[in-house]
Formats: structure tokens, sequence, C-alpha cells
């Protein structure tokens, strides 16, 4: 008569202890990740591309008209035209589609440039954030909305004065819809902040503008600032983020980073940011790698990501970081590089191009002869051949991933483009992360066909041959993504496609160009990598 009681009891208990132990580790989390928005107050669908589809050149700076008479001019799109930036229209479809594929996430992550490029005064960045951000608050009521700053969510572009600024504080009231006001506090005195998106999860927003090479403090419409005179720690912020992540590691906190610019590498536009400020930041994020979850950027307009590489221990770690915090105290980066030269080997412990013994032995027009596909060819058996050779024999690892987004705007000629990614709750590992768009040039050919959201790709469906409960994007398993793309023809042709988001009008870079990008995170190491391009 026992028997029931004590079936049901041991039901419980297996329910207690297994089945709710499984779905407590099981259970996920989603977060939008979406950037480069663009959103242009001055768009009109009757003016094309060559005046940036604005009625009054006035508001076209010389960057924005084009000036090649092989751009398509093409007109009358309400929901845009590649060549130019976003009208409101786009935006509202974008939203939209982001709350029909899930209307309740947990945050949503916008990696800055909400305003448009060439905006002719500050009225017009308020106007259009204040804009995409009610539209947000419009469809997401109750989510959280993360923004960070953008070099185009300023004025002049690239210019934010050190500390406090009119333009912080007028963007801080703006997101003050969606962020707490401890948050816009901090945002409006410096452009970053910190905040809990639960229990165990903190993101950290930091302004990267402060690191880009065109930046100057003085807010003047045209402004130089010389090499000598950049600062090793500019506002504070490496220090400030040191401190935020060793408090999370003491308090047992996982972190994902939003910025706008990132120290990786992309060719064809300058350097996003200047070498010293790379190696300060490679190697903050290393010493943290553990808590550090992701990190997500923006700003180039394509969908991509880089690794950080390095073989450091942890000892080499331990005694490394003191030095780098000793280094920001020095009067500008010419003497914190010297000082780092002096009292460390951190100006060559990441994956450098040039250390390979064979390079000049291969460098040769006779290597290098033959037809362009059998070149090409060459060029990516040498680049594999040194990758493998060189992680392999000095155990090089990627300690953490650069996420890069693509964008919402169409000037650059990608497809539109946000993600949903996925993340366990358990450890706030991002398990994976699903891109949708909308094939612009569909559009573009029969004149406001209605935008048609779709789905993408997603890393685990295209890269993972299986899916199990180690399959996720964690940094180990994106350098084996990145492994399988040097090893596969046909997943490096479809993760090319992905990187303008199926776009047969945007322009690509060379496969030697894409992987140093993913691998090579320095300046100077990169534009050696790059060299192979020239033969």
């Amino acid at each position: 008569k026992h028997l029931l009681p004590l079936s049901y009891m041991y039901f419980k208990f297996l329910l207690l202890t297994g089945l709710f132990v499984f779905f407590v580790h099981n259970e996920t989390g989603n977060f939008f990740f979406i950037t480069d928005i663009h959103h242009d107050l001055l768009y009109s669908e009757t003016v094309g591309p060559k005046d940036f589809c604005r009625e009054d050149t006035y508001f076209s700076s010389e960057r924005c008209v084009k000036e090649d008479d092989d751009v398509d001019d093409n007109k009358n799109n309400s929901y845009g035209q590649f060549g130019c930036d976003s009208p409101t229209s786009l935006v509202h479809s974008s939203i939209e589609a982001m709350y029909q594929i899930e209307p309740n996430p947990d945050f949503i992550l916008v990696a800055g440039d909400v305003a448009a490029h060439c905006y002719p005064n500050v009225s017009t960045i308020i106007e259009s954030t204040e804009i995409v951000t009610k539209t947000f608050k419009e469809y997401f009521p109750d989510a959280l909305l993360l923004p960070t700053i953008g070099n185009n969510d300023l004025y002049p572009k690239d210019q934010l004065p050190l500390g406090p600024s009119l333009i912080l504080d007028y963007l801080g009231e703006v997101y003050s819809q969606m962020l707490p006001s401890d948050q816009v506090q901090d945002f409006s005195s410096s452009g970053r902040y910190s905040i809990e998106v639960s229990e165990n999860l903190v993101v950290l927003s930091i302004n990267t503008v402060l690191y880009m090479p065109k930046w100057c403090y003085s807010n003047t419409t045209e402004c130089i600032v010389e090499i000598h005179n950049r600062l090793p720690d500019p506002n504070g912020q490496f220090f400030w983020l040191d401190e935020q992540l060793s408090n999370a590691n003491f308090t047992g906190k996982n972190v994902i980073i939003l910025a706008h610019t990132g120290p990786e590498r992309t060719r064809g536009m300058d350097d996003q940011w200047l070498s010293m400020y790379q190696i300060s930041f490679n190697l903050i994020v290393e010493f943290y790698q553990n808590i550090i979850k992701g990190i997500f950027l923006g700003h180039i307009h394509r969908d991509f990501f880089s690794m950080i590489l390095s073989n450091s221990t942890v000892y080499d770690l331990k005694i490394q970081h003191p030095i780098l915090l000793e280094s920001f105290k020095t009067p500008n980066i010419i003497e914190q590089e010297r000082f780092l030269r002096n009292n460390s080997t951190i100006l060559s412990k990441f994956l450098r191009f040039e250390n390979i013994n064979a390079a000049d032995r291969y460098f040769s027009d006779e290597y290098f002869a033959g037809d362009e596909d059998e070149v090409n060819r060459k060029k990516d058996d040498y680049f594999g051949a040194f990758y493998f050779q060189y992680v392999e024999q000095y155990n090089y690892v990627n300690v953490n991933t650069y996420f890069i987004g693509g964008s919402i705007d169409v000037q650059a000629s990608n497809n539109p483009t946000f993600k949903l990614c996925t993340y366990d709750k358990s450890d706030f590992t991002i398990i994976d992360c699903k891109t949708y768009y909308f094939d612009f040039e569909i559009m573009q050919k029969f004149k406001n066909f209605p935008p048609n959201w779709i789905f993408e790709y997603s890393y685990l469906d295209t890269y993972f041959t299986q899916i199990n409960e180690t399959s996720n994007l964690s940094p180990a398993n994106m350098q084996k993504i990145f492994n399988e793309l040097l090893l596969s023809p046909r997943l490096w042709e479809i993760f090319t496609n992905q990187v303008v988001v199926q776009s047969t009008a945007a322009s690509k870079k060379s496969d030697i160009e894409y992987k140093c990008a993913m691998t090579i995170l320095l300046n100077d190491n990169f534009e050696l990598c790059s060299e192979l391009d020239s033969y």
C-alpha cells in the first residue's frame, strides 16, 4: 500500500533534483543586435545617390556626394537607395520585423551610428535619435535598449570633448526613455556606462570614438590631434573598463562588451584605432577572458567576426597586467610605447605575420607566377600554411571574438540586416546568433517593393555538422569555425556572401584581406599580412 506514495516521492525527488537541474541548466535568453541604422531626416526619394538622396546639396558634404559617373543614380524608392542612408520607412520596417520575430527580448544592443552621415548640425542628430528611440519604445515598451555612441552620432563627426559635453547631454536625455537614471548620468559624463541586465550578466557600453585616429577633443569643424598629444587612456576609460571587469570577476558576474568601432582591421578603410589602443584593449580583454562572453561592434557595414589570438599563460597575464595599468600614467602614447618596450613583452605578444621564417622565400614573383586562379590559390595556401603552422607550433588560441554586425543602412550596397542571439542563462555563453535581412536589390528593381524580412543564416546551422550541448559561440568554437573556413572553399564562399548579406551589388574584399582581418588585429601586422595581395 506504500508503493504509490513511494513512487510519487521518488518521482518528486527526480523532478526536484535531476529534471529541475536539467531545465535550469538549459534555460536560455535572447537579445537583438542591431547597428548602423543611420536614420536620415533629410532623405528624399526623388533625389539619387549622386546627391546622397538629399534635395539641398548644402546638406551633402563632399564625402557624401558621389562624383563617380558609374554611380547608379536610382530614384523614387521610399524605403531607401543603395548609396544613401536610411529613410524613416526603413527604420520602421526594421524594428517592426524585429518585433514580429521576437516581441519579448531580454535586451537590445544598438552598436552606434543611429544618425545619418553628413548631418549639418546637432539638432538633426538629436531629432533622428529621438525618432529611432521612440520607434523602439513603441514596439518594445518593456525591453532594455542599450545604445553605444558612434562616430556619426556626434557633431562634428568623430569629435568629442573629454569629459561631459552638450552632445552627450542631449543624447543622454533622449536615451533616458530607455536607460535607468544612473546609466544616463554615466553616459552624459563620458559616453560609457555599465548596467546589470540580469542577476549575473553585465553589459559594458564603451566610447570607442576616443581611440579613432580622427578623434578630436575640441569639437571644431577642422581639428587634427598630433600623435604625440594622444593620451594613453582618454577619459580614463581603460582604467574604468579594467575596474568594471575586476568587480564583475570578483562578484561572479559575466560580461558583454558593446562598442561602435573595434580594434579589428579591414582593408579599404582607415585604421579604426591607433595601435597602442588596440594593444591596451586586447590585453584587458585577454586578462578577463573567462568572464567576457562576447564583444559586439558595428561601423564597417559588414557581417563579420575577428579573433584575438594569443598564447599567453596565466602567469604571463598576471605579470603583464599591472605593467599595462602602470603605462596609462605616461603622458602620451609615444611615451607609453617606450615604457612598455622597456618593461614588458606586451608589444610582441600577439600573432605576428612576419614571424614565419619562410616569408621572404615565398614572397617572390616567381612563387606567385601563374594565371589569376592559380595565384589566388597559392595565396590562400600560403596563408593557411602559415596560420596552421604558427598557431599549432606556438599554441595560439582565440581568447575572445569580435562579433561585428552588418548594418540597417544600405549606403555600402549591402542588404539591411540584424541579429537575434541566444545565450545560456546558466553560464551566459552565447549559443547562437540568427541573422535576418531583406533583399534590397529586389526593392530597388521593382520600386517600393514591400520589405520581406527573412532568415538568412545562423552560426550553428551553417558551420556545425553536429549540434549538441557543446555547440555554441565560445572562443574555441569560433576558432574551429575559422579553421573550417580555411579548409573548405564551399564554406568560404558561403561566408563571403554572408559578409555582404547576400548582396550582389556590394563590393567584396579579397580572400586574403578577409583572412588577415579575422586573425591579425594590430595595424602594422595587418599591413604585412595583406601584402600577399600585391603579388
